[in-house]
This record gives structure tokens, C-alpha cells and sequence, in this order.
């Protein structure tokens, strides 16, 4: 019918807007190029975060540091344990005070002989008898 033609002849496409839409069209090379960058930088994304997540450390790895320092020492028993400890000076001052084995036979060269004592008192007790 003479009206859908007219209909379809208005709404047709002019020269110049083809023309401008061919000018302004992506071309299949253009977006070629840009999904092969958009692929290689997702990959060196990728990579990336691969490499972040393995050199930070694993829960595993802060389980093992915590059970280490559960192992040490704390301060306070690190300080009582110093405190317990003798000091070089009380040390010496015992050591000083601390009879040498030439003092000691010395000594005991000189102290009387057991025996000897008792066979004083059992002279003396005879004697004491006698009296």
C-alpha cells in the first residue's frame, strides 16, 4: 500500500547517517585489540594477587607463632627468676666465708681425738672414785 511505502521511505536511514555510522563504528580489529588488553591485564591481575596471597602469612603460619610465644617465657617470670638468682657479689662473699680443705685438716690435726677424751674422763672418774 501507498502508505506503508511512505511510512517506511520517511523512516529510512539518510546518506549522511549511514555515512556518520560507518565512520563512528568500532571496528572488529579495534575490539580485538581491546579484549586481548583487557584479557592480558586480568591476567596480570590475576598473578598479582596470587603472588600478594602467597607471601602473606597463612593462618596456619600465625597458629605455629602463637604456640611459640605461648612456649616463652613471660617477663614477670623472666624477673622473679633474676631476682632468685645469686648475684656475683654474694657469691664471692660466700666463697670467701667457705672453709678451704687445708683449713680444715688443719682444724681437725688439732681438735682432740675422741678417744683421747674419753680415756681422760674415765682417769679422771677413777680418780674422783679413789678421793
Amino acid at each position: 500500500s501507498k502508505s506503508d511505502f511512505q511510512y517506511a521511505l520517511s523512516n529510512k536511514v539518510s546518506i549522511d547517517e549511514f555515512h556518520s555510522a560507518l565512520e563512528n563504528k568500532v571496528s572488529s580489529n579495534d575490539i580485538s585489540e581491546s579484549l586481548t588488553t583487557l584479557q592480558r591485564r586480568m591476567e596480570e591481575f590475576q598473578n598479582e594477587l596470587h603472588s600478594h596471597a602467597t607471601s602473606r602469612a597463612s593462618t596456619k603460619d600465625f597458629e605455629e607463632l602463637r604456640r611459640l610465644i605461648d612456649q616463652k617465657a613471660n617477663m614477670k617470670d623472666v624477673s622473679d627468676g633474676l631476682q632468685a638468682k645469686a648475684n656475683k657479689d654474694s657469691v664471692a662473699t660466700a666463697l670467701n666465708r667457705k672453709a678451704n680443705r687445708d683449713d680444715i685438716s688443719s682444724a681437725l690435726t688439732q681438735k682432740a681425738n675422741v678417744e683421747d677424751i674419753q680415756k681422760i674422763l674415765t682417769t679422771l672418774e677413777l680418780s674422783l672414785i679413789h678421793i
